[in-house]
């Protein structure tokens, strides 16, 4: 369940991004329902759990240089956080 209370919060912290220009990444998207109320806000960036439990670095490293093209599912992601 999401507090409703958090959508004007969510909803001011997107306008404040777009308004200055910044890409904004919402955290903590746990659950298929946070991602969709998120992406009905035109948040398009996300991490948490539902998109990938943790991991050492050493692995996220490994898939990296693998190649690993399933993982994670946007590797430009990765690569931004890494970056």
């Amino acid at each position: 369940m999401v507090d409703p209370n958090a959508l004007p919060i969510v909803q001011a912290i997107l306008a404040m991004g777009r308004s200055l220009n910044l890409e904004v990444i919402a955290e903590g998207v746990e659950t298929e329902q946070r991602m969709w109320i998120l992406r009905g806000q035109h948040c398009s960036e996300m991490q948490g759990v539902l998109r990938g439990r943790p991991l050492p670095a050493r692995d996220v490293y490994r898939h990296l240089a693998d190649g690993d093209v399933d993982w994670p599912r946007e590797r430009s992601t990765a690569r931004a956080v890494l970056a």
